[in-house]
This record gives C-alpha cells, sequence and structure tokens, in this order.
C-alpha cells in the first residue's frame, strides 16, 4: 500500500515536470529560429480643438485617425525577426471657418514596407519588442471645401506618393503558446510625402516632411501575432 502511493506520487511528480517542460519549450519556439508568425494591428485616435469666446464655444477642427497593420514575419535568428507589414489608414479632418464654411480633408494612403524586430524575454510570457521598419507610400486624398452663402462645395482630388521609417517599442505578452499579444507606441519616425493635384496644368504639388522624437498616445497600436511552430 505504502509503495504505491509513494509509486503514484513520482508519477505525477513527473508528469507534472514533463507538462512544465512542454510549455516551456513551446514558449521558446515562439521566437526560436524558423518560426513564422501572422496577425496585425489596429490603431485608432481622435482628436478635436473648440474656441471660446465668452460664453460662446465653437469647433475650430476636428480630426479621426484609423490605422490596420496586418504582418507576416519570419525569425532568421532566435528572438530576431523579419517581415513584410502593409497599413491601410483612413485620416478625416474637418475644419471650420466663420459663417459656417468648413473644408473635409480625407487621406487613404496605403503604406507597403519591410521590418526587422528584436524580442527581449523577461520570462516564459512576457517581454518588449523593439522594431525597425522603412515603407513606401501610395494612395491618395480629396479635399471638399463647403460654402455655406452659396451652399456649393469643391471638390479637389490628390495623388499621394512618398517613403518612410520609423523604430517603435512596447510590450508582448503570450497568452497561448502560439498568441502574442502585443502594444506598440512611436519613439522615432521619419516620413516624406509628395501631395500632387489631379487636373491641372502646370502640375500642382507639394512635398511634406517630418522628423519625430519621444512616446506618444497617439502612436499607440494594439495587435496580436499567431506563432507558427
Amino acid at each position: 500500500m505504502f509503495y504505491g502511493l509513494q509509486t503514484l506520487n513520482t508519477m505525477k511528480k513527473i508528469i507534472l515536470l514533463f507538462a512544465i517542460a512542454v510549455s516551456a519549450s513551446a514558449v521558446q519556439a515562439q521566437t526560436a529560429s524558423g518560426t513564422f508568425f501572422a496577425g496585425g494591428s489596429l490603431g485608432f485616435n481622435s482628436s478635436s480643438n473648440k474656441i471660446k469666446v465668452g460664453s460662446n464655444s465653437t469647433d475650430d477642427w476636428k480630426e479621426s485617425l484609423i490605422t490596420f497593420n496586418p504582418t507576416i514575419g519570419y525569425f532568421v535568428a532566435d528572438k530576431t525577426a523579419v517581415g513584410i507589414v502593409a497599413t491601410f489608414t483612413n485620416r478625416k479632418r474637418t475644419e471650420f471657418f466663420p459663417n459656417n464654411d468648413k473644408t473635409v480633408t480625407t487621406e487613404t494612403p496605403i503604406n507597403v514596407g519591410v521590418f526587422g524586430r528584436r524580442y527581449f524575454m523577461l520570462n516564459d510570457q512576457f517581454g518588449f519588442t523593439g522594431t525597425l521598419g522603412v515603407y513606401g507610400i501610395l494612395g491618395g486624398s480629396e479635399e471638399e471645401d463647403y460654402d455655406a452663402s452659396s451652399n456649393t462645395t469643391t471638390v479637389d482630388k490628390f495623388n499621394n506618393r512618398g517613403f518612410g521609417a520609423a523604430i517603435t517599442a512596447g510590450p508582448v505578452w503570450f497568452a497561448t503558446p502560439h498568441i502574442g499579444l502585443e502594444a506598440n507606441v512611436g519613439l522615432i519616425g521619419f516620413r516624406s510625402e509628395t501631395i500632387t493635384q489631379e487636373n491641372t496644368n502646370p502640375e500642382v504639388s507639394m512635398t511634406e516632411s517630418g522628423f519625430n522624437f519621444g512616446l506618444s498616445t497617439m502612436s499607440l497600436n494594439l495587435g496580436f501575432h499567431y506563432y507558427f511552430f
């Protein structure tokens, strides 16, 4: 009887150690060389500004931004991955003027790029990532100018072309052996974009470029990836 209980306890310990080993190896496999992952992130932010004179408050401008980033990656070495990412953006900005005039600008660029990522794991489930990406900009934009006095709207369309680069970082949590949840914020970024108006002769275009540095919740993206191993 005593030996039977001792044998049963020994078997339980062996099973527990085996389960821990399997779990640990699965987590290690998530960031091991040769592993594929796929998923994406979704970002949204909204901002506005009002002007108040005395007790009267009027809208100055408001803006919304939605981004979707499907991603495919491959670990070329342990904890080091490279991949392809596309970014679909919808940005809408409305500016308000006296006499109820307003201008609505809608931008729908598509960015396609490549990235390199490094994982810094603190334990089996939690860690941080740092990502460097470069991308090209395609797509278009549209500007609607509304004249309230004549109740007319003038529409101008534009083509957008350019390129950019960014460094992002954030935490990653492996909720299951195959699913990693993450949040990324921009640290450093550069962007150059040329906007050309359609149907003009001579051609009318302008180039916008900018550099940003520092953490900002405005650049927060939440996402997940499924790891194939």
